[in-house]
């Protein structure tokens, strides 16, 4: 009788264990091909490498801008960095003259004469003001001297990444970082950590997020968004202030993004950027989900002196500027944003530039 107890235990605990590795082997095609289609390879990131600051970091370094200018004269030098995602960084495969920072410094040194500028690139794919945060502190602590201006140029992956989340401190490789940090107690068989680590990582578990991603929108009520605001402004506040004792500007510029215009570009021009991706009538709960996130960091960051939204900045484009996943720009794009910020850098922080570094020494000495 035992054995057949037994025999029978094991016989479902074996169809039990089919099902879930069926559904991990569908969850596993499903987020490849999600994978392919939105990046064109299978894989949810470039390859990284473990940083004790920022958790991870490209493997590859991250180029220097081109058209940086330093003088001989030290004090007509002026430093800028520039933090953000791939929009900031720009993938491999893309010219290193035509970035949004290489732009930034070829509009700096042509216009802001007779300062030189250098312009150092600290975008990282997938980053968000969290792991921005520690990149800058690293920059800070490694750097042998500190910048004139600290650029931080976010908004699309804040709203996207805490679509997918739902964590006020979410990023990007959250899930998978979090299960092996903290599953080792999370249950009875944490003991066996690979193990209980892999199943809180799981592909299942990561395309059920994706399906709440698409399904379930934020709320622009939700207390849960409020807090995520709430600890968001506090870590730029922070940011601000750690900038300032260093003699530095911070200027934080919300990104434009094709999801959350308000303005109606050409019908010629919508039509050139719609994509399987960015089409009004697709994934409403992801609209609605980034739109409410965007708009809620928008609204509570626009008291802030650092602060500069160019949510509307590409409203009048007459060509498609946008690539198709509606976040990233085209080479254009990149230089008419770039143009903006130099515009503002020249026209608002303009003293700034002129008392350059004299602040920033007195602390070092």
């Amino acid at each position: 009788m035992a054995l057949r107890a037994l025999g029978a235990v094991w016989k479902y605990f074996k169809y039990f264990l089919l099902v879930v590795l069926a559904v991990e082997a569908f969850s596993f095609a499903a987020m490849m091909l999600h994978n392919y289609m939105l990046y064109g390879h299978v894989f949810s990131h470039v390859p990284v490498r473990y940083d004790a600051h920022t958790l991870f970091l490209m493997t590859d370094d991250n180029p220097p801008s081109r058209f940086n200018s330093v003088s001989a004269d030290p004090h007509v030098n002026r430093t800028v960095w520039i933090f953000g995602g791939s929009t900031v960084r720009c993938n491999a495969h893309w010219d290193e003259n035509k970035t949004l920072p290489a732009f930034l410094a070829k509009f700096l040194n042509e216009r802001a004469k007779p300062y030189h500028f250098a312009v150092t690139n600290l975008g990282e794919n997938g980053f968000n003001s969290v792991l921005e945060s520690k990149y800058f502190t690293k920059a800070l602590v490694e750097s042998p001297t500190p910048p004139q201006f600290v650029i931080f140029y976010d908004g699309a992956n804040d709203a996207f990444q805490y679509a997918e989340y739902r964590q006020p401190d979410g990023h990007i490789g959250y899930r998978r970082l979090k299960a092996f940090i903290e599953s080792y107690r999370l249950s009875w068989y944490g003991l066996f950590k690979p193990i209980n680590a892999a199943i809180y990582a799981s592909y299942t578990n990561e395309f059920l997020d994706r399906i709440r991603m698409f399904h379930d929108p934020v709320q622009a009520d939700s207390p849960d968004l409020e807090r995520m605001v709430e600890l968001t402004i506090r870590r730029y506040d922070h940011m601000a202030r750690v900038a300032d004792c260093y003699g530095a500007k911070f200027v934080l510029i919300w990104q434009p993004i094709l999801w959350v215009e308000n303005c109606e570009a050409r019908k010629s021009v919508k039509q050139a950027e719609r994509s399987l991706f960015v089409d009004a009538e697709k994934f409403p709960a992801l609209r609605q989900s980034v739109r409410n996130t965007y708009d809620a960091l928008e609204h509570a960051l626009q008291a802030r002196a650092y602060f500069a939204s160019f949510r509307n900045v590409l409203c009048n484009r007459t060509t498609a500027l946008y690539r198709p996943d509606g976040i990233h720009l085209t080479t254009e794009g990149n230089e008419i944003v770039a143009t903006k910020i130099g515009e503002m850098l020249t026209g608002r922080f303009r003293d700034s530039i002129a008392e350059g570094s004299r602040q920033s020494q007195g602390v070092l000495e």
